[in-house]
């Protein structure tokens, strides 16, 4: 009988140990799933940082390469702005001289009549 308790104590011990190895076992898949979880959050941290600076390069070697353009463009937009006040200029002064003209005309046909 003594044996038999023994052999009794033997099996509730390994019903004890089984539990917690399936306890065990419960948590090591979850610590893996949360693992998992991490390296794909971790992963896409990385590639959207990637993805970030690339896009920051980018975005300095196209203002490094356009900035002699914009320069030029800025010049020849002044140059523009200075035309188009000569050709303001230019027009007023042929508004007058045209009227200058007008008047003289209209002046020597009233003197003529």
């Amino acid at each position: 009988m003594d044996t038999e308790r023994k052999i009794y104590g033997l099996l509730e011990t390994v019903e004890q140990q089984q539990k917690s190895l399936e306890i065990a076992a419960q948590a090591l898949e979850a610590t893996r799933a949360a693992l998992r979880t991490l390296v794909d959050e971790i992963h896409s941290a990385a590639t959207h940082g990637a993805s970030v600076a690339a896009a920051q390069a980018i975005a300095e070697l196209v203002a490094g390469a356009a900035a002699p353009t914009v320069k030029h463009l800025n010049q020849i937009a002044a140059s523009a702005a200075g035309v188009e006040s000569k050709f303001r200029r230019a027009a007023a002064w042929v508004t007058w001289q045209y009227l200058a003209l007008v008047a003289a005309g209209c002046a020597s046909l009233v003197l003529a009549v």
